[in-house]
């Protein structure tokens, strides 16, 4: 190997590999770009993108690890080519007078994946701060009402409260009596709403969270709602057989640990007649496993309430009652995607069991 063809080549293969780095750079840069636009998509949606981000994160994070031991290499072979070229000109092994060998340029320098990791998990951060509720103690002081939420782009806010409103409508169009349970109702807005709303109906708000409850007895008393605690494997017994002809389960299902139960508990207590409206997050086409519990594919979450109903009502398949009253957002950040989500269970199934009395 000459001393020219040694100074030209291992600098070159080491300017390629930083070009690299410094092209993954630019890359997950552009994926923070990505994640910030994730502020307009609604809440299933954007945890979906964030998920997909990670995925593409820990690629990018490889790629880059790959590449800095490859150029670690290079620049060992390089400064070992260097020793050897100072030691031949000193022995005069080129046929010239030893000369003092220049100095290896410096190496470039490194780029650290687990730098970028932390400016994106900020950047996670600080968007899910801004437009995911965080817990289930959302407490809104204006109501059901929408459009102060619109205006403010809190697409949380306005999916939480919206899924109330489309239950009035339904409740109202369905013709159910009696009363109305609300599994999981947090700090109890939109079962105060609702009960404030349609005082005909009897409302009940159930949450295993004692903090949560107590801010929802901080609202104005009403005669037809009651709050009760109670952890989610007792529930059945507080729902007492054919008591309620309606039954909320919004944000709740994709929490607990075995959904099944509690949907064995809601049949068999539901009349024939009854009614549940339920949503969940499922924006990904395959099911998987999330910090909160699980987010259901659109199959999956059908899959597990047809074991339970006759019939379960979509929007994306035209079925969903009062499906309009989510056409009020579109063209607006908080645009719901209705993909089998709010939805709605018909036709109790209880299956026969010897196992019960």
């Amino acid at each position: 190997m000459t001393r020219d063809v040694t100074e030209e080549t291992l600098p070159a293969w080491a300017e390629r590999l930083v070009d690299q780095l410094e092209a993954q750079c630019r890359s997950l840069d552009g994926l923070l770009d990505l994640l910030r636009s994730g502020r307009e998509q609604d809440r299933e949606e954007f945890r979906a993108t964030v998920a997909s981000l990670a995925d593409e994160l820990r690629e990018r994070e490889a790629q880059v690890e790959r590449l800095r031991r490859e150029l670690h290499a290079k620049e060992q072979a390089y400064q070992n080519v260097q020793a050897q070229l100072v030691q031949a000109e000193a022995t005069g092994a080129f046929g010239r007078p030893a000369a003092a060998a220049p100095a290896p340029p410096a190496p470039p320098a490194a780029v650290r994946p687990g730098a970028l990791r932390r400016r994106l998990q900020r950047a996670v951060r600080k968007a899910l701060g801004r437009t995911i509720l965080r817990s289930n103690h959302f407490d809104p002081a204006r109501g059901l009402g929408l459009e102060p939420w619109i205006r403010a782009g809190n697409v949380g806010a306005v999916h939480r409260l919206i899924r109330y409103v489309w239950a009035q409508e339904v409740l109202v169009e369905s013709g159910i009596s009696g009363a109305v349970v609300d599994l999981g109702c947090g700090t109890g807005y939109g079962t105060h709403g609702l009960a404030r709303r349609l005082p005909g109906l009897r409302f009940v708000g159930v949450d295993t969270d004692p903090s949560a409850l107590a801010r929802a007895r901080t609202r104005e008393p009403l005669p037809n709602l009651e709050l009760r605690l109670a952890e989610p494997p007792r529930w059945p017994g507080l729902l007492g057989e054919g008591a309620f002809g309606g039954v909320l389960c919004f944000d709740l299902l994709h929490r607990i640990d075995h959904p099944e139960l509690l949907l064995e508990a809601v049949v068999r207590t539901m009349p024939p007649g009854g009614w549940f409206l339920a949503s969940a997050p499922c924006a990904s086409d395959e099911p998987r496993r999330v910090p909160e519990g699980v987010h259901y594919s659109a199959a999956s979450l059908h899959d597990l309430l047809s074991r339970y109903f006759r019939k379960v009502l979509t929007p994306d398949a035209g079925t969903l009652p009062q499906r309009g009253v989510f056409d009020r957002l579109r063209g607006t950040r908080a645009e719901y995607l209705l993909r089998a989500n709010p939805v709605i269970g018909q036709g109790p199934i209880v299956p026969a069991n010897p196992y019960r009395p």
